[in-house]
């Protein structure tokens, strides 16, 4: 009886804790509690982080509820919109003006701000051309305005019996209900810096998106946000703490004195805006708790050519700093620091095809370039850099665990050759670290789940040995290369298809309208960047960006020449694993590098975890891979070679776990005597390397604009006709999901700021340390910081 009843109890208890696992997965990540990450949790590192992915996708959920019900509002609306236009044509057709006006799609300016809870509905707006005039956009309200002015002015040509050529001057001023005279400023989209970061002493600098009313990218604005005064973010509920005497509340005692956070904002430049647009770019924004809107008005150089004279891309400055604001400290400003975002209007000038400049052929090779760099920017939003450092140590005379030397040689690509000593207890110290500067992809490595070593073997360095025991090995492998070229290419294949099909269609009507014309140079311009794309396919240019192109410039010391590639394959509307994600498929998991196949490997005990980074240290046993190689004195023309295998933890931009590998050089040598330690250490001057790394290139997922068929304008158009693909799906069923696709992209957006305020509040702390003279200094984000694990020798340094 004793024995059934501590069975039942077991499985009681067992049951219990099942539950509890299953109730922690899905606070930490609902829509993909079934992948292989899930079962580990977040660390409290990422605790600081205020929008976790359990908040997002409620977000998401309440955006996407908000947007049925506003799909039904927006039918009414196209249904009104079409009668006005009818009506304006018929005018214009009938008075003889050279004005057409047809219904399109775009987003609303409020929509584009990123606040918690905004609903991305879509509204109808008409667009008027002249001969010879730009596109005019007009709201359903100001078409509706302008349809009473129409008439009345049908009214009186029709009772004087007048032709329209001989209407006043003023008919045809800025009084023309038809097209306005003056040229009114377009909005080019909205940028959004949240405010967290005015939550800590800390400067963010930030190249936010600027998203225009197609839910596209139309540029990037550089912006800084900084804190100049105010109480500290635990002080920010309104908590009295003397303390605060040095932010100025010493005044504390009066009953009306009220803390206040000041800040300061600076607007620097907006670069990869449209020509078109690029004419007199003004930005406009305003303060959460102030009423004025600051107004900034471009910098304006006379030496300096204007935007508008070139057809690509252009870059426009402004040099805009505010000092001025000031906000009470209180429970809602907390709030507002947390959930809101300073929302930047960009505006500029409409210009037609005439006044941007003249014509320039699509292959020319300024187009060229420009079209090169917008490849490179998208990519860059889906790719970021992460070095794997390798650190072997061994016990010393006095019983502590030291880094050992790390030899240059020109003909090892490992990034030096370790040099071990015969007979000594070792360990490995692993890390991983994003790289700064690499790229717009938000990952932040969670932990170090494993580390596994295999794959001895001993190579030829010269003479002796065949021809393939002297090659030179590294731990670059195409695996993931090879697999985002598939993808990308299919995504190619079938819209060049889709583009050709389209040329054709208008290329085959006998009678264009202005409108077809345009659509056709589009899709012509559109068809030249495709062509220059499967050329990046294939041969990417050194230094471009895109994945796979070679890399410039000399590496670190102790850092390998090649990039391997790691391709997560996660989905690009969400950045989520996928249903078909496994264990098996792990991101990594099956890139074998060259003699691995096959392979014995074995799990290293991992005695110590770093709190302050991803960092491990594993117990090393050379034992149990019963190599002589790792016991025996290395030959002088022979080099070890060895594969050490990490699983990562990641917890952005998905919950998924990868795979690294880094091949090391290393040689065994016999304990060297006082003479020759005496003689090394006077003959040499100079740090000493400890450690080794590679570089991987890891991308999330393939750029939406390399799957897109058509752009976010010419679709809008599409879908306001009603009109269907040829695939069977309706246009407005097609830009109802590219839609649908901005809560994801501001959500991401969201993400890349936080990741970017870690990275500064880190490299913040890594400052006061230093200055405090702190031992042990980490960072998350360094790339190349001293890891020696309390060995300190002036002449050895991690690099």
């Amino acid at each position: 009886q004793y024995e059934q009843d501590k069975e039942a109890a077991l499985l009681e208890q067992r049951a219990m804790y099942e539950t509890e696992l299953r109730s922690l997965r899905e606070a930490l990540a609902p829509e993909r509690h079934a992948g292989p990450g899930a079962r580990h949790g977040a660390s409290p590192r990422l605790s600081m982080l205020p929008s976790t992915q359990h908040r997002l996708s409620l977000w998401a959920q309440e955006r996407d509820e908000q947007f049925r019900q506003s799909l039904a509002r927006l039918r009414e609306q196209i249904v009104r919109a079409d009668a006005l236009v009818w009506e304006a044509n018929l005018l214009s057709e009938e008075m003889s003006r050279c004005t057409d006006f047809q219904v399109t799609l775009q987003i609303p300016a409020g929509s584009l701000r990123a606040h918690s809870k905004v609903s991305h509905a879509r509204g109808g707006a008409a667009g008027g051309r002249g001969a010879g005039r730009p596109l005019k956009l007009l709201g359903a309200q100001q078409l509706k305005a302008h349809l009473c002015m129409m008439r009345d002015l049908y009214q009186n040509w029709k009772q004087s019996k007048l032709e329209a050529e001989q209407l006043g001057a003023g008919a045809r001023g800025a009084d023309d209900p038809f097209f306005e005279a003056q040229v009114e400023h377009d909005l080019i989209g909205v940028a959004n810096l949240f405010l967290e970061s005015l939550m800590h002493d800390v400067r963010l600098a930030y190249a936010a998106p600027i998203v225009n009313q197609q839910g596209e990218v139309a540029g990037r604005l550089h912006m800084e946000l900084q804190r100049v005064s105010g109480p500290d973010p635990d002080r920010m509920a309104g908590g009295d703490d003397p303390s605060d005497e040095s932010d100025g509340s010493s005044d504390s005692g009066d009953a009306g004195f009220i803390r206040q956070l000041v800040f300061k904002v600076r607007i620097k430049e907006a670069v990869g805006l449209p020509a078109e647009l690029a004419h007199f770019v003004f930005c406009q924004y305003s303060v959460w708790g102030h009423k004025q809107v600051v107004t900034v008005p471009p910098q304006i150089n006379p030496d300096s050519p204007s935007p508008v004279a070139c057809s690509g891309p252009a870059t426009v400055r402004f040099d805009h700093t505010k000092e001025e604001f000031s906000l009470p400290v209180s429970e809602e400003l907390q709030d507002v620091l947390t959930e809101e975002a300073l929302s930047v209007d960009v505006w500029g000038h409409r210009l037609g095809a005439s006044q941007i400049g003249h014509e320039v052929p699509q292959w020319e090779p300024t187009v060229l370039q420009e079209k090169t760099r917008s490849l490179q920017d998208r990519w860059s939003d889906v790719t970021r850099r992460v070095e794997l450092w390798v650190q072997v140590q061994e016990v010393s005379e006095q019983g502590d665990y030291v880094p050992v030397e790390v030899r240059g040689d020109a003909h090892r690509s490992t990034g030096g050759v370790f040099a071990l000593r015969q007979g000594r207890s070792r360990r490995v110290l692993a890390r991983v670290s994003p790289v700064q500067g690499s790229g717009n992809l938000p990952i932040v490595p969670e932990s170090i789940l494993s580390v596994s070593v295999g794959c001895i073997e001993a190579r030829s360095t010269k003479g002796a040995g065949s021809q393939k025991d002297r090659e030179d090995v590294d731990s670059y492998q195409e695996d993931g290369l090879l697999a985002l070229r598939e993808r990308w290419s299919e995504a190619l294949s079938v819209r060049r298809e889709y583009l050709d099909a389209e040329i054709q269609e208008l290329v085959a009507k006998p009678d264009k309208s202005e409108v077809e014309k345009e659509r056709e140079s589009r899709l012509v311009s559109q068809w030249v960047g495709l062509t220059e794309e499967r050329n990046a396919v294939l041969v990417p240019a050194p230094g471009s960006g895109v994945p796979g192109a070679p890399a410039e410039g000399t590496p670190a010391p102790g850092m390998e020449q090649h990039f391997p590639v790691l391709f997560l394959d996660l989905n690009g509307q969400d950045l989520s694993c996928g249903e078909n994600f496994s264990e098996e498929s792990l991101p990594g998991l099956t890139a074998f590098l060259p003699g691995e196949y096959g392979s014995q490997f074995y799990y290293l005990p991992i005695v110590r975890h770093d709190d302050d980074q991803v960092q491990v240290v594993a117990s090393w046993d050379a034992s149990v891979h019963d190599s002589p190689h790792l016991n025996r004195v290395t030959p002088p023309n022979e080099v070890v070679y060895a594969i050490i295998k990490v699983t990562v933890q990641m917890s952005a931009p998905s919950s998924v776990e990868v795979v690294l590998r880094k091949r090391i050089c290393l040689t065994v040598g016999a304990k060297p005597s006082i003479g020759q330690y005496l003689k090394r250490r006077m003959s040499f001057k100079g740090s000493v390397l400890q450690a080794s790394a590679v570089t991987y290139e890891v991308v999330s997922n393939i750029p939406k604009a390399s799957e897109q068929w058509e752009d976010g304008a010419a679709l809008a158009l599409l879908a306001a006709r009603g009109e269907g693909g040829e695939d069977g799906e309706s246009y407005m069923d097609k830009y109802t999901r590219r839609i649908l696709a901005l809560g994801n992209l501001l959500n991401m957006e969201r993400l890349r700021q936080e990741v970017a305020l870690m990275e500064c509040l880190t490299a913040k702390g890594k400052h006061v340390r230093k200055s405090c003279s702190t031992p042990n200094v980490h960072a998350l984000s360094g790339s190349r910081l001293d890891l020696s694990s309390g060995y300190e020798d002036e002449d050895s340094k991690w690099p």
